[in-house]
């Protein structure tokens, strides 16, 4: 069987003589991208014999996570651009070409995501996204701090550190809304590492059923890459806004992950990393 390359990965060609495709009538801004890739999902879902979503219209379209990568305020301000409302940003331009997979190519599609595995290691500050044993990503993270604190979103005490342990992506919100765990305000605006104020972008963030419950620990953005590399936030496992929009959809609900508190580099031995936490000291409370 002859097969097509799409992203990187070849998968089988269509029965159909002619590829089905989607012209775009006009501009899709970041506001409206997953509403329209949504109607586009549910305009070819009849006519070719399965339940098309996002997942599979992006994987096919592998071009699709560099236009949504280049909407961050970051890569557009290394560009030469200062763009306050990213929310309004052209992620999709009139007359792209949205190319519709056929069934058995949203199978092979589903197969590979299933074979996908996402593994962090908190003191080296890093996510990894593993395609059966293929490593396929890799992003700097930053990770909770060595502290407890209050927080009045949950009003209790908590202990900051990210946790360790194995689970998988429960789910995923494609908007969520943003608040501070700290005093409960709601995020509207962000101030960046360069004293810029801009509104809050949108991103995904991804929910984990971690060490057999659902865990607080998000996997999010964040609007400040200064603190990646870093133990900053509040137990969250946050990363670049660029890398969020890969994370998500090479990791759809279900993913396997498992986080680790390792302080040997990938094949190199034991205790080269700080002992950020000082797990040698104390155990989590």
């Amino acid at each position: 069987m002859n097969a097509q390359v799409k992203g990187g990965y070849q998968y089988p060609e269509s029965d159909s003589l002619t590829q089905r495709f989607y012209t775009l009538d006009k501009d899709v801004t970041v506001k409206v991208f997953f509403k329209t890739i949504d109607r586009i999902a549910r305009i070819y879902s009849d006519s070719i014999g399965y339940s098309l979503t996002d997942y599979h219209i992006v994987n096919f379209n592998a071009w699709i996570i560099d236009s949504l990568n280049h909407t961050s305020y970051y890569w557009l301000a290394n560009n030469g651009i200062k763009d306050l409302n990213q929310k309004e940003r052209v992620v999709l331009k009139k007359g792209s070409i949205i190319l519709i997979p056929e069934k058995k190519v949203a199978e092979a599609i589903d197969d590979r995501l299933k074979s996908n595995r996402i593994v962090v290691n908190i003191p080296e500050y890093k996510l990894r996204i593993y395609h059966e044993d293929l490593l396929i990503h890799t992003s700097m993270i930053r990770v909770g701090k060595n502290e407890s604190r209050y927080l009045k979103s949950i009003d209790k005490y908590m202990d900051l550190r990210t946790r360790a342990g194995k689970g998988f992506v429960y789910s995923t919100e494609r908007n969520p809304t943003w608040i501070n765990p700290v005093d409960g305000t709601h995020y509207k605006e962000t101030k960046r590492d360069d004293g810029i104020v801009t509104k809050m972008p949108i991103t995904p963030s991804i929910t984990l059923f971690l060490n057999g419950h659902v865990s607080g620990q998000l996997i999010h953005a964040t609007t400040n890459p200064e603190s990646l590399g870093k133990a900053y936030s509040n137990g969250c496992i946050g990363l670049s806004e660029e890398d969020i929009w890969r994370v998500y959809y090479y990791c759809p609900p279900g993913t396997q992950i498992e986080i680790l508190y390792d302080r040997g580099y990938p094949g190199e031995g034991k205790d080269q990393l700080p002992d950020i936490y000082h797990i040698s000291q104390h155990k989590y409370k």
